[in-house]
């Protein structure tokens, strides 16, 4: 596999330092982007995000001007440039001395991967998960590199016969999926889904249909949402590798199929798609 770290493309099979903050303490952040035929989808957002959390979690450093162009290429390196694809971006601490405190003036590690994506299940079974999503932690408000409560999660989720897990904050209320936001849709039709305040991870794909439905007078309401809210909801998670995908929890809620899914899904492809057009006639 061919990645790109600290300034060039290597094919090396060892390449993180054993003192990088990252490996040794989490101490780092990422991005997961959609590749559709070697072009990053939602770039801008991505990119603005990462930015974002760099400066607010101290990490301080200058990302690739060409970033997209680096991605466009990391993706045709590894033949990916007709095929669905995910990107991921990783900036950790760098290199640094031993113990909690970043050394003075760090150079942090900036790598970029790719691999394959597959589609998602037709239908994704839900597990309510014993482990907490906790609010106002770091790990809720940023793509931090500690994903330990997500792994846990999931790997009991699937043990357990389901595809995935659905997190509840420390009050009980839903937070997310193990790496997705979760929607729902009542019976009258009206979508909801948990606040960042409960938890959620303020997402690219969540943060793109609010604003866009709102824009045409449809309100996508963030709101507290309890288990017992969502028994008679239909239910889809999102994110950047999987768009809008159904899903339900086993015997008790609905699969989203609805006319209102079906609006917000063919809004948000026509979505990327224009993002994807616009990106194509500027290369």
């Amino acid at each position: 596999m061919t990645f790109w770290l600290n300034g060039a493309f290597s094919d090396e099979t060892s390449a993180i330092h054993i003192d990088d903050r990252g490996f040794l303490l989490g101490d780092g952040i990422f991005e997961t982007i959609f590749i559709r035929e070697g072009l990053p989808v939602l770039f801008d957002d991505h990119h603005g995000r990462l930015k974002a959390s760099l400066q607010d979690l101290g990490l301080a450093t200058t990302l690739p001007q060409d970033m997209r162009s680096l991605l466009t290429g990391l993706a045709m390196k590894n033949d990916l440039g007709s095929e669905n694809a995910a990107a991921r971006i990783t900036v950790t601490g760098g290199r640094s001395n031993r113990g909690l405190q970043r050394s003075a003036g760090p150079r942090p590690t900036v790598l970029m991967t790719i691999a394959p994506v597959l589609s998602p299940s037709a239908n994704i079974q839900l597990h309510v998960s014993s482990y907490y999503r906790m609010t106002g932690a770091i790990a809720s408000r940023y793509k931090t590199i500690g994903y330990m409560e997500n792994i846990l999660a999931k790997e009991a989720a699937q043990s357990a016969g389901f595809d995935d897990a659905l997190l509840i904050n420390q009050h009980g209320r839903i937070a997310c999926a193990s790496a997705a936001n979760v929607f729902a849709i009542d019976q009258d039709g009206a979508v909801f889904t948990p606040s960042v305040e409960e938890g959620a991870m303020p997402g690219i794909v969540r943060a793109a249909l609010i604003a866009g439905f709102s824009e045409h007078g449809i309100e996508i309401k963030e709101c507290a949402v309890t288990p017992s809210q969502i028994e008679n909801s239909e239910l889809f998670l999102t994110n950047s590798l999987i768009g809008l995908a159904p899903a339900s929890i086993k015997c008790r809620a609905k699969e989203a199929s609805s006319r209102t899914f079906k609006i917000l899904n063919a809004w948000y492809h026509s979505h990327i798609e224009a993002d994807i057009m616009q990106r194509a006639q500027t290369q």
